[in-house]
Order: structure tokens, then sequence, then C-alpha cells
């Protein structure tokens, strides 16, 4: 009797580690298939001004940086870095901007980022808030 309660106990965690083991190698390889196939978007971090409106420094942008909704307020979207059980990535985050000025340069002078966070440019609509999405170069 002894001998069958070993032999029975010996299959049951041998079944356990096998079925623990691969729930931990799937659980790792999904993580890495995710962030491996984020969408990768172009950054930039905005230039500070000297100048204060309403409180806030004004800032730099590059002009493609700029979204206009249906509303017709304008935003950018920024790449706000978060860590969880998924892994170090970047969220598409809104910030409603006013543009106080368009340059000949490309660039714009916006007021309403309260954050230094690096803006998504040429996003285009294929990028929304709050989509994970990787930087194609560290800014």
């Amino acid at each position: 009797m002894r001998k069958h309660i070993e032999r029975r106990t010996a299959v049951f965690l041998l079944f356990m580690g096998l079925f623990f083991g691969l729930t931990v190698f799937l659980t790792y390889y999904s993580k890495v298939v995710y962030l491996r196939n984020l969408p990768a978007v172009a950054a930039a971090m905005p230039e500070r001004t000297g100048e204060m409106k309403n409180g806030r420094y004004t800032y730099i942008v590059p002009e493609t940086a700029i979204h206009m909704d249906i509303m017709r307020k304008t935003y950018v979207l920024t790449a706000r870095y978060q860590a969880d059980i998924m892994g170090e990535r970047h969220l598409a985050v809104r910030v409603d901007v006013w543009v106080l000025e368009r340059r000949k340069d490309g660039t714009a002078l916006v007021d309403g980022i309260v954050r230094e966070e690096p803006v998504l440019t040429d996003t285009g609509d294929r990028i929304s808030a709050g989509a994970a999405v990787k930087l194609e170069k560290e800014v």
C-alpha cells in the first residue's frame, strides 16, 4: 500500500512540475511576443523655452507631432514609460495643447505640456491614446 502511495505522489509531483513549468514558459513567451510586436514610432523630446504662459513653460515640438480631433482640439501624443508585469514599455498618452505659433522650420510653439516626455511624431491614425508603443530610438 505504501509503495502505491509513493508512486502516485511521484507521478502527481512530476505532472505538477511539468504543468507549472509549461505555464511559466508560455507566460514568458507570450510576453516576449507581445513586446516584440508593439508598433515602433519615432519620438522627439520637446524643447522647453524660457517663456511662461499661465504658470507653465512653453515648448517647441515638431509640427508632425500635433494632431487635431473632430472637435478641432489640438493635442500631442506623449510616450509615458510604464513597467509592469508585461515588461517595460511606453504608453501613448494624449496631452491637449494650445498652438501659439507655427514656424517655418517645421516646428510649433505650444502650451499645455506639463511633463517632459518624448512626443510621438509621424504616428498618423495608426496610434491612439492608451496604445502601447516602442520607440524607434531613445531620445
